[in-house]
């Protein structure tokens, strides 16, 4: 069984000072990943989720799925992966609203 890993669990903290120009990433203070890596991460954790949740309803289609329960699971974990990213989208679109409505 696969277990979920949250969205959340490599994030660094928020912080920093400077900026950069368009196009280049931005590096944490130690050399770690840039943020675009995590997005990355996090879609394709929701992808294999969602291919897990596939295959466990085609098993279950074709009378071959053991486990119920597990793909019960497997399938609240695929919703819940899902809402989570709608949530962080729609927070990041209000973030970049609010930004482009400050006055310089």
């Amino acid at each position: 069984m696969n277990s979920i890993i949250p969205l959340w669990s490599n994030l660094p903290p928020v912080g920093g000072t400077g900026s950069s120009p368009a196009g280049t990433q931005i590096n944490g203070a130690d050399g770690g990943r840039a943020f675009t890596d995590y997005l990355k991460d996090a879609v394709e954790n929701i992808e294999h989720l969602e291919n897990v949740k596939r295959e466990d309803s085609y098993l279950l289609a074709i009378g071959e799925l053991d486990d119920i329960a597990a793909m019960q699971i497997n399938s609240e974990k695929a919703t819940i992966a899902v809402q989570l990213m709608v949530q962080m989208r729609n927070r990041l679109l209000d973030s970049y609203s609010e930004i482009m409505r400050l006055n310089i």
